[in-house]
């Protein structure tokens, strides 16, 4: 998880387990989802209708 000393973590309950998350700054979310970049979106057209 490459936690360092001092950052800061989350605890979250999730169906009886507990699961340590660390929490992010801003600076280390920067390319997060960069390999996430392939999914492909489709809108749909009635998105694009004016009422």
């Amino acid at each position: 998880m490459d936690l360092q000393p001092g950052q800061r973590l989350q605890l979250v309950e999730k169906d009886g387990i507990i699961e340590i998350r660390p929490i992010l700054t801003p600076d280390q979310l920067i390319g997060y989802l960069k390999d996430c970049a392939h999914i492909p979106f489709k809108r749909e057209k009635t998105d694009r209708e004016l009422p």
